[in-house]
């Protein structure tokens, strides 16, 4: 069998196979997931919102075998309008508060990371300096190899300034 060396390396995806661009899948799944995470949002509120509806009439409670009961007087006016716009405020408040917690959390944590990153990388540095010097001074081979490599290299060329 012979290979073709000229043809381009396949990138897996059947549009890149029949020459067009390769799709990208991750921008729909995320936006499906999103929308998913609002319709959630959106279903859970009118269900809380319908229990509160039914709770016209009075809640009980029963703590410890003992029942309490929460009595209302039944004057609340709640209509669909009522019911939609409270999903879409709590809608709201859950996506900005999806959007903006991870955000300030990345704010918050990344200088800390990144200072805990540095003060690592400086003392793995200073170690490795403080190992390499040791391995030098306590091998009488190592010195050897290292004022033979001096010896036998190529001098630099000078660099005009």
């Amino acid at each position: 069998m012979k290979s073709d060396l000229t043809a381009a390396p396949s990138t897996g995806s059947p549009a890149a196979a029949a020459g067009g661009k390769p799709r990208r899948t991750g921008r729909w799944l995320l936006a499906g997931l999103l929308v998913l995470l609002m319709l959630t949002v959106l279903a859970t509120t009118l269900v809380v919102l319908g229990l509160l509806d039914g709770a016209r009439e009075g809640l009980t409670f029963v703590v410890d075998g003992e029942p309490w009961r929460l009595a209302s007087d039944g004057d609340w006016d709640i209509d669909g309008g009522t019911v939609l716009g409270a999903a879409l405020a709590a809608l709201v408040i859950v996506t900005l508060l999806a959007a903006v917690l991870p955000l300030a959390l990345l704010c918050l944590v990344l200088p800390l990371g990144l200072a805990l990153l540095a003060g690592a990388l400086g003392l793995a540095l200073g170690l490795g300096a403080v190992l390499l010097t040791l391995a030098l001074v306590l091998s009488p081979l190592w010195g050897g190899a290292l004022l033979l490599w001096l010896l036998l290299r190529k001098p630099k060329p000078a660099v005009a300034v």
